[in-house]
């Protein structure tokens, strides 16, 4: 009997904690939400300074994908495939007053016309 009032005891102490802990999990995600929304309004109505642009690209290194386990797939069987290294370019830039961050992949080419003599 003592065994099962102290399972029952424990069972209830976590039952509690557990009420207690999802109840601050809902109060900090409302606070967060809160505050996020606070943030937007700053950044939308912030007169930017940009800070200088920052070259940043998504870098995936070259790396070997493993193919199919031999004698698995009979005739379609594929093997191990090298895939080469590949550089997205990608640009980042910071506002000095709100923080807030702009990223582009996005490039603009000019002609640039000289005379020649």
């Amino acid at each position: 009997m003592l065994f099962i009032n102290s399972r029952i005891r424990r069972w209830m102490m976590a039952s509690t904690e557990v009420q207690k802990l999802n109840r601050e999990i809902e109060e900090l995600s409302r606070n967060l939400e809160s505050a996020k929304e606070r943030l937007n309004v700053i950044q939308r109505s912030c007169f930017h300074k940009w800070g200088p642009i920052r070259y940043d690209p998504i870098v995936v290194e070259a790396h070997t994908l493993p193919g199919d386990k031999p004698g698995t797939h009979g005739v379609d069987w594929q093997g191990p495939v090298y895939v080469s290294r590949k550089e997205t370019p990608r640009w980042t830039r910071q506002c000095e007053i709100c923080d807030l961050v702009q990223i582009t992949d996005k490039t603009e080419e000019r002609k640039v016309v000289k005379p020649r003599f």
